[in-house]
């Protein structure tokens, strides 16, 4: 269990001794609510937030199959570049035919070929003008693995974003567990206090039913809290490959939130580096190279070859002997299609690539938006941490001048048990504001594409 005062940095936050002194009952009520879920015989593994994030990396099933598709989108690259090299073709044919033609001479008899026939041919086939149907073909591809990066790029920042959120859910969780831990020790103190003063004439039965049922309460907000630390146990051992058994929140200190930074920097980053955007940049250029390549069906193909050719019977059909040839020259192909396929694929390319330009517009305006949004949200976290504070720190003294004045006997037992209340509700607003403010921080980090988003606090 993390705890949620302490003091990191330069900035120092001013609570009373009596918080202070809290802290390490807080801690050891959040470890035992760790053991008692880890289970018996379980090797555990104490995991800080950068941790969490990596295995979430690693187990990720979408992130791997990404990887593996940009791996793809790299060979495509390298096979289009290997279109500009000369293409080496072989091939060979081998046939009987049982009868050929003969010429009846006055003393003989002579055939027109060969019974056997055996031949063999290698050609080497260079392209010389494509029309830009290769280069264009290159940069479309390049574009396209670029694409594939980029959305390995963006399910690495949404692995670690979703492990960054379930992380600090679980902090929030076993946060409400230690304060609903914390009320209900209070509460059963407070309950074995009126017992000793029912005993001894100084409470009635009226106060003996209200301390009961202060602690049914508070056993029952105990259960619910335990029930949500392992709701979220079970979230984020599902995105790190781990069994809830397993996993152990590092007990490090949680910074003092501090918004300063972000308000010096500004609302909206300038240029928001989220891989998303860049994504569809390189989509929109795959539709403009595809444009080129429509285009080149409008050009010919020009292409130089030589080749050599072995064979019985060969250049003479009329003989039975093996000889062979070299021959060197160049090959003309120009398509022309009556039905206008060309012109009306060069159309759609060019309105591939206007929606792609369009795609890319509309979810840059939308992440600007959303990371207007987000730093609104973090900036009413901190207000909302800063007021839960002075709650706290009031709730806190308020309790224990009660308990003084109930064991002096001037105060009622109805009203410590209102006390008692307050501080649990207060002290987990506190610390719900505090973990609060940085799931909103995560949301911010995650909206402008901050590299911060994969460390830790």
């Amino acid at each position: 269990m993390k705890r949620v005062f302490a003091k990191k940095g330069r900035r120092k936050l001013s609570t009373c001794s009596l918080m202070a002194s809290k802290r390490g009952k807080i801690a050891l009520a959040s470890l035992v609510l760790v053991l008692a879920f880890s289970g018996v015989g379980q090797a555990q593994r104490i995991i800080t937030l950068p941790e969490a994030i990596q295995l979430s990396e690693i187990h990720s099933f979408n992130l791997g199959s990404l990887r593996h598709d940009s791996l793809a989108g790299q060979f495509d690259l390298a096979a289009s570049k290997a279109l500009r090299y000369p293409t080496l073709s072989a091939g060979a044919t081998s046939f009987y035919t049982d009868e050929v033609q003969k010429i009846e001479l006055p003393f003989s008899t002579s055939e027109l070929g060969s019974n056997e026939n055996y031949l063999a041919d290698m050609r080497l086939t260079l392209p010389l003008y494509t029309g830009g149907r290769i280069s264009n073909q290159i940069r479309m591809q390049s574009s396209l693995a670029g694409l594939r990066g980029y959305n390995v790029q963006a399910a690495r920042l949404q692995s670690a974003y979703q492990a960054r959120h379930a992380y600090l859910s679980l902090m929030m969780a076993m946060s409400g567990a230690a304060a609903a831990e914390a009320s209900l020790r209070r509460v059963e103190i407070l309950g074995r206090d009126v017992t000793n003063l029912f005993a001894s004439g100084l409470a009635d039965s009226v106060d003996i039913l209200d301390s009961q049922l202060a602690l049914e309460r508070a056993q029952r907000t105990h259960n619910e809290r335990q029930t949500a630390v392992e709701n979220a146990l079970s979230l984020l051992a599902q995105l790190t490959g781990l069994a809830r058994a397993e996993i152990v929140i590092a007990d490090e200190e949680l910074p003092t939130p501090d918004i300063e930074p972000y308000e010096n920097a500004g609302a909206v980053p300038e240029k928001i580096e989220r891989p998303e955007l860049a994504a569809l940049e390189s989509r929109a250029d795959a539709a403009r190279h595809s444009v080129g390549l429509a285009q080149a069906g409008n050009l010919p193909n020009l292409s130089a070859f030589g080749g050599y050719t072995v064979g019985k019977p060969n250049r003479d059909f009329v003989g039975n002997d093996w000889n062979d040839y070299w021959t060197v020259g160049l090959n003309l192909n120009w398509e022309f299609n009556l039905g206008l396929r060309t012109i009306r694929n060069v159309s759609s390319a060019r309105e591939s690539a206007r929606s792609a330009t369009l795609a890319r517009d509309n979810l840059e305006e939308s992440i600007r938006l959303g990371a207007r949004v987000t730093y609104d949200n973090l900036r009413q976290a901190f207000r909302n941490y800063a007021v839960s504070l002075r709650e706290f720190q009031i709730a806190d003294r308020k309790y224990h001048l009660g308990a003084e004045r109930e064991r002096a006997g001037t105060l009622s037992v109805n009203r410590l048990i209102e006390l008692e209340a307050d501080l649990a509700s207060t002290e987990q607003l506190h610390r719900s504001a505090v973990i609060n403010y940085y799931l909103a921080e995560t949301e911010y980090l995650y909206a402008i594409g901050s590299k911060r988003i994969y460390g830790g606090f």
